[in-house]
């Protein structure tokens, strides 16, 4: 395949294939700074929860246009050797890139190439620390994947597309082999006039996924959350101190006792934090969570705001994570 465009060039009809509230923070970002005015936005679910709820609220938020795009048991082989995969469909492939919120799920892929016509490409947004891991190559890929992956390369020669090379990154500065642009998120800094509340905020992370990363029981989650919840308490004196559950975090209730008695108020959201944030026009005095995310993008849209990762153990992909960002002004505290 012969490359005739840059795929980061303002103004190219764009379609999005998204599944996370982040990820629509991302595409808001796309569609603003690279001012695209031709979009199509798929939000990709299963089942209408709290995480998806989100979405929606984000996407309206936005005032972006979207279609919903529910999954069922057999979708991804239907999607994947449908007609409109494999051959352009000249009543929908119009566009000259795709954004996919997902390197990892199966089913974004074949939704993205109904719409993409020849020589075009597919540029992956930020899914998170997930983005970091998928950089340095920390984490194996499934064999279903692997075949996915070999499969979607041949249709993708034989129609011109381009995948595997470009990425849509808040992370732009970070050594690969791809081909990144920077999504510094400015769209949302010039909204905001963020005023000084002080408030400080631990975000939660997701139990079931953490603890599977970090080989912890639930047990011993709970016992490093409330170990850190009074560091953290520890760390922001004379301040009023919010813990944010995750949305996918499905144990709260078990929490809100110890929450309680460590002066914690229980925020629960209906969109991302830094859309609640900007919203609310509130500079936080600190901000911490597992290496959450969130603290990068805090950080960006609010310098002056102390961000801290706290760590339980020394796993190899999350000790990257942690270094890339001591790197930029985040403090990381070990714990015992």
């Amino acid at each position: 395949m012969k490359q005739i465009k840059n795929y980061f060039a303002n103004g190219e009809p764009s379609i999005f294939v998204i599944t996370s509230p982040f990820q629509v923070l991302c595409t808001y970002s796309a569609i603003k700074n690279l001012k695209i005015t031709d979009y199509l936005i798929i939000v990709v679910y299963a089942e209408i929860d709290i995480r998806k709820e989100q979405v929606f609220t984000c996407l309206d938020y936005f005032q972006l246009e979207y279609i919903k795009f529910k999954l069922y048991d057999h979708v991804v082989i239907q999607e994947t050797f449908s007609f409109d995969c494999f051959f352009r469909n000249k009543h929908k492939a119009h566009y000259s890139r795709a954004f996919l919120g997902d390197y990892r799920d199966d089913i974004f892929k074949p939704i993205a190439f109904k719409y993409l016509k020849r020589n075009s490409a597919i540029i992956y947004l930020d899914d998170g620390n997930s983005s970091l891991i998928h950089f340095q190559k920390l984490r194996s890929t499934p064999l279903r994947s692997c075949i996915y992956n070999i499969f979607f390369s041949l249709i993708a020669h034989f129609r011109s597309i381009y995948i595997n090379k470009y990425y849509y990154t808040i992370y732009s500065d970070i050594s690969t082999k791809m081909v990144t642009k920077k999504n510094n998120l400015n769209i949302l800094i010039k909204k905001q006039n963020l005023i000084n509340q002080n408030k400080s905020f631990f975000i939660g992370t997701s139990p079931d996924s953490y603890t599977r990363a970090m080989k912890l029981s639930h047990e011993e989650y709970l016992s490093y959350l409330e170990t850190t919840l009074k560091k953290f308490k520890e760390l922001s004196k004379n301040t009023e101190l919010y813990f944010i559950p995750h949305g996918k975090d499905k144990y709260i209730d078990e929490i809100k006792i110890m929450l309680k008695e460590l002066g914690f108020q229980l925020l629960k959201l209906n969109e991302i934090v830094e859309i609640y944030l900007t919203r609310k026009k509130i500079t936080p005095v600190t901000v911490a969570g597992f290496m959450s995310t969130a603290l990068y993008t805090i950080k960006q849209l609010s310098p002056q705001t102390r961000a801290i990762g706290f760590m339980t153990k020394k796993i190899p992909q999350y000790e990257f994570i942690a270094n890339y960002y001591k790197n930029h002004d985040i403090d990381i505290v070990y714990l015992k």
